[in-house]
């Protein structure tokens, strides 16, 4: 179990120095036609149908990390990460603020250190930022947010903003009077006027997301062993936690913080649920993503692109699992950065988001230590 508490408490931190940013041109929506081939026993993939990756902010030394990012408008947007110190040390909050075509960080009042910043949002004017504090930004000024929690767990696990008085926020601790299986949900409530606490018992929770105040989804595991866990979910309904019946189609282990599950939801209610999928292939790691419409279950074939650690839905019923692959709702589309991609050196993306009103998908990340924020359209 000591491998949950690193995976609960831990957040890939990431930084950055103030800078001011270049023109951000999104790139349009439109896929020409390409064709496919299949991975060894694999499913068939598009192959020159790559989005076009750029990268937009990247300062000229480590700096940090980015683990956040959030479009709250196509012409505004927040990340946010953590300014490390020489030998790695969480220096500072790093909070970046784009408008127009600029990005400048930005200082809230009242901020201790003590983890990295992570923003959510559900509009250019209800910007919260998540951390040992919490604060919102409601265009004008910031507002210092009390949790009742906030000593007890780590926030910054996705976090979910639907409005000003409906934002959801968990964490884990860890009962051993629970028995072998102690992993403890914490959930916490913001309506408004105060914080309010739930919990759920023998449930690992891994992932966090929502589109209205009945359309929220907690994904994790049910009752893991030491090697295996089978994929749990829970839903918001407006009323109450409610267990999730879904299909199990492939076996898989946690074995490593990458194969746990995540979520996404789309602003039509449509949720996606990224897992590590079983090995078509003997030593290739492969992923998929479950989707629920409202009324049944699809399952996409797994993919060797797939990555279901970062997600984001594309706003027109696929979903982006991580740089590499974006399914389209019929096929998989090959995204894969290019070889002189940041300077071709080694990336790791933290986190995506989709830009409203566009086909454009937003990424944060580091590069050996620098931040980066990266912006990507299907066909662009």
């Amino acid at each position: 179990m000591k491998r949950w508490r690193r995976i609960a408490l831990s957040v890939v931190v990431v930084l950055a120095a103030e800078v001011v940013l270049s023109a951000l041109v999104f790139p349009g929506p439109g896929t020409a036609a390409t064709p496919t081939v299949a991975a060894a026993g694999g499913p068939p993939v598009s192959v020159g149908a790559g989005a076009s990756w750029r990268v937009l902010y990247r300062p000229s030394a480590p700096t940090g990390y980015l683990t956040s990012v959030v479009a709250t408008s196509a012409t505004e947007a927040w990340a946010g990460g953590t300014v490390t110190g020489s030998t790695g040390e969480t220096r500072d909050w790093l909070l970046l603020h784009r408008i127009g075509r600029t990005w400048r960080r930005v200082r809230p009042p009242e901020v201790q250190a003590g983890g990295p910043a992570t923003v959510a949002a559900s509009g250019p004017k209800n910007v919260w930022v998540f951390s040992g504090w919490i604060q919102r930004w409601d265009g004008r000024r910031w507002h210092e947010m009390l949790s009742l929690l906030i000593g007890q767990f780590t926030p910054e696990n996705s976090p979910v903003v639907l409005s000003p008085s409906d934002v959801w926020m968990y964490g884990m601790s860890f009962d051993h009077r629970l028995g072998h299986d102690y992993c403890l949900t914490r959930l916490e409530h913001w309506n408004g006027h105060r914080w309010t606490a739930s919990s759920i018992k023998h449930f690992c929770a891994t992932g966090l997301a929502g589109s209205s105040a009945r359309n929220v989804w907690l994904v994790g595991q049910q009752a893991p062993t030491s090697s295996r866990g089978r994929i749990g979910a829970y839903r918001f309904d407006g009323r109450a936690w409610r267990v999730v019946r879904m299909p199990h189609p492939y076996p898989y282990s946690y074995a490593g913080y990458y194969t746990l599950p995540t979520v996404a939801v789309a602003p039509s209610g449509l949720a996606w649920i990224g897992i590590q999928s079983a090995q078509p292939v003997p030593g290739t790691d492969y992923a998929s993503a479950l989707s629920w419409n409202g009324k049944r279950w699809h399952t996409t074939p797994p993919s060797p692109l797939a990555a279901p650690y970062t997600i984001a839905n594309d706003g027109r019923g696929g979903l982006w699992m991580g740089p590499d692959a974006h399914w389209t709702g019929r096929t998989w589309i090959d995204t894969t950065p290019p070889t002189w991609f940041d300077r071709g050196l080694s990336y790791r993306f933290a986190a995506m988001a989709r830009v409203p009103g566009t086909a454009a998908i937003l990424a944060a990340g580091s590069t050996n230590g620098v931040p980066f924020i990266a912006v990507s359209g299907p066909g662009g």
